[in-house]
């Protein structure tokens, strides 16, 4: 895993991760340039309110490349991950996770 350089306000560091200073060409430039590499997913995170017909609920939305799945081994219950035609055309998708789905939709329910 690799994460931007430390930001800071003066003298107060903030720690690895904390500044935002990788583009989508690192991530390039590391599936290309660096051996080994198979997979990358490039990712940005923040916290947000996420809203159904039904429920509403506060959780952390990732950005993230098509790889992850490969990278994180996971498997799909319902629906399927986007590829890369959706990041290139920015397609508004989401992939939920099981405690979001059970909170907007129910628990189990298939929200796609």
């Amino acid at each position: 895993m690799i994460n931007a350089g430390s930001g800071g306000y003066g003298p107060v560091r903030m720690g690895a991760g904390n500044s935002s200073t990788m583009r989508a060409e690192d991530a390039t430039a590391i599936r290309t340039q660096v051996p080994g590499v198979r997979y990358v997913s490039p990712s940005v995170n923040l916290r947000a309110q996420v809203i159904s017909d039904q429920s509403n609920w506060g959780t952390t939305v990732q950005g993230v490349g098509p790889d992850l799945p490969l990278i994180r081994a996971w498997d799909m219950q319902y629906g399927g991950f986007f590829g890369d035609q959706e990041v290139r055309s920015a397609a508004k998708i989401a992939v939920l996770g099981s405690v979001v789905r059970d909170e907007l939709f129910g628990p189990g329910l298939d929200p796609t």
